[in-house]
């Protein structure tokens, strides 16, 4: 199975990196429903749990996370430069956390990087993609940590 997301991932990234002409940014704002159906390997706390993003000219990216139209926890903000930030990304942890445009705009990849408490390093990639439509979102996610990857395919709908 995980042969099969990773190709599945990388085949995907690879069309969008090969697309011609790719000037505009892609359409991610908005509030995204989970479609647990389509997805694999969702850990149960994103179960349920809508996205909101917001991307104000291209530059900055806002995330926070809806639990029956509430917000849980904060809103997540990040520039969109490439620079590694420290960010708090739970009560009392820290992270450091880059993004950065792809693929014309076709593509933002966020890296994602936790000291835990047994002092080895996690590693999340994700890379954010989203149909030419804008309406669905799909984050294909690997996290390293202690010499194991775990490798995710989100996907999302666009809430109406």
């Amino acid at each position: 199975m995980k042969r099969g997301v990773r190709f599945l991932a990388v085949a995907l990234v690879c069309a969008i990196w090969a697309a011609p002409g790719l000037a505009a940014l892609m359409p991610i704002e908005g509030v995204w429903k989970l479609d647990e159906k389509s997805s694999k390997n969702v850990p149960e706390s994103q179960k349920m749990i809508d996205l909101k993003i917001e991307v104000p000219r291209g530059r900055e990216f806002r995330f926070s996370r809806l639990y029956d139209g509430a917000m849980v926890g904060e809103v997540l903000v990040v520039s969109i430069d490439g620079k590694p930030v420290q960010r708090e990304v739970a009560k009392g942890q820290t992270a450091t956390i880059s993004m950065e445009w792809k693929a014309g705009g076709r593509l933002l990849e966020q890296i994602v990087r936790l000291k835990q408490t047994n002092l080895m390093d996690t590693v999340q990639t994700t890379h954010f993609t989203v149909t030419d439509d804008g309406e669905v979102m799909t984050r294909f996610q690997t996290i390293r940590a202690a010499g194991d990857v775990t490798e995710r395919v989100l996907i999302y709908r666009r809430k109406k």
